[in-house]
């Protein structure tokens, strides 16, 4: 899958959200380290929340200045935003092997107001929320 998304980013150089997936893909294969050292290259600024959550993927950036980055800029009140931040968020808590706030923070990215109007990410989210909340810690 990892080659997928480095064919489309061919195609779409801006789209920081497949070089995420290209690199969880990769993770899985490579593992943490190499996996970093093979993200995509982007020069282009993304919507927000990614860039800050592709330095976060990085190693350059914690969950917590995530959120913090988030704070700096007042998009609290964004709702594709706040899904974003929490569900990659707890994507990268996973990867770091904190369940429980991984857990958390993708809860709460299904929980708010994006649940009213389920988009394909949304969905996404939702189904790794049962698998995360069905694993054993």
């Amino acid at each position: 899958s990892a080659k997928q998304f480095e064919k489309y980013h061919d195609h779409d150089g801006r789209d920081r959200e497949n070089g995420i997936w290209k690199f969880l893909a990769d993770v899985k294969v490579l593992g943490l380290e190499p996996a970093r050292k093979a993200m995509l290259n982007y020069a282009r600024f993304d919507r927000e929340p990614f860039p800050t959550l592709y330095a976060m993927f990085a190693g350059e950036k914690t969950t917590a200045e995530l959120f913090a980055d988030i704070d700096a800029k007042k998009l609290r009140d964004n709702t594709a935003v706040m899904f974003f931040a929490n569900y990659y968020g707890g994507l990268n808590e996973e990867l770091l092997g904190r369940r429980e706030k991984a857990v958390e923070l993708v809860r709460q990215a299904i929980a708010g107001p994006l649940h009213a109007e389920p988009s394909y990410m949304w969905q996404v989210a939702r189904l790794h929320y049962d698998w995360l909340a069905a694993q054993k810690p």
